[in-house]
């Protein structure tokens, strides 16, 4: 993954952000009628990748899902019993909890706070098959 993130960041990035203040680097790109954020962890350094490992094994590091009520879908999520690692937090101009799918791999859910941020939902047109 970190490969693909690299060549993907020096080819295509429409985002990129690199900070001491941050413990991964990210690379965001526009997908259709939604954005797509790739990123590695500089801290703390993880194992290396395992080798052809199958496709079958269970396993993410991390998906994000953006949303527009964050609270509304938590509640949704969490009454159908998704375990949840804590209630949505702000931090800056994003909302944001982690839950746990049933393999145990974690996900996020994300709100953008500010509707003119260029990642926010509301600015991004509909996909019309184009």
């Amino acid at each position: 993954m970190a490969g693909i993130a690299r060549r993907l960041m020096r080819k295509t990035s429409i985002r990129s952000w690199a900070s001491r203040d941050r413990p991964h680097s990210p690379a965001l790109f526009r997908v259709g009628n939604t954005h797509l954020e790739i990123f590695r962890y500089v801290t703390p350094v993880g194992k290396d990748p395992i080798a052809n490992r199958p496709a079958c094994d269970a396993g993410l590091t991390h998906v994000a899902f953006d949303v527009i009520d964050i609270f509304a879908e938590y509640e949704r999520f969490r009454k159908a019993g998704v375990p949840f690692h804590t209630e949505p937090q702000t931090v800056g101009l994003f909302r944001s909890t982690y839950g746990r799918d049933p393999d145990g791999n974690i996900f996020e859910l994300q709100e953008v706070l500010d509707p003119r941020h260029p990642v926010a939902l509301e600015n991004l047109p509909p996909d019309r098959g184009k």
